[in-house]
C-alpha cells in the first residue's frame, strides 16, 4: 500500500518563544510540525492521530574541538595495546 504525503506551510506561529514555519501534513498520519525560520532546525511535532507530542531542544555550538568533550583517563590510568 502506497502512501503520499503532501506537507503545507500554513503560516507563521511562535512556540517556546522561537518564530517558526507551521508545517501541516496531509494523507497518511496527521502531523503539525513547526520549524524555526531563523536555524531551520524543527522546534515541536504533534501526530494528532496518535496524540504524539515531540518537542525539540538545541544547544548551541561552542568553541571546543570535538577531543575536549571527551572525558581525561583517571590519574596512575596506563594504556596497554593489543596486538591481535
Amino acid at each position: 500500500m502506497d502512501v503520499t504525503f503532501t506537507y503545507t506551510i500554513t503560516g507563521t506561529q511562535t512556540v517556546d518563544g522561537q518564530v517558526c514555519y507551521r508545517v501541516v501534513s496531509s494523507g497518511g498520519q496527521h502531523v503539525t510540525l513547526w520549524i524555526n525560520k531563523a536555524t531551520a532546525l524543527p522546534v515541536k511535532t504533534i501526530n494528532q492521530e496518535f496524540g504524539i507530542v515531540t518537542t525539540y531542544h538545541w544547544q548551541v555550538p561552542r568553541d571546543q574541538a570535538p577531543a575536549s568533550l571527551w572525558p581525561s583517563p583517571p590519574a596512575g590510568f596506563t594504556q596497554h595495546k593489543v596486538a591481535f
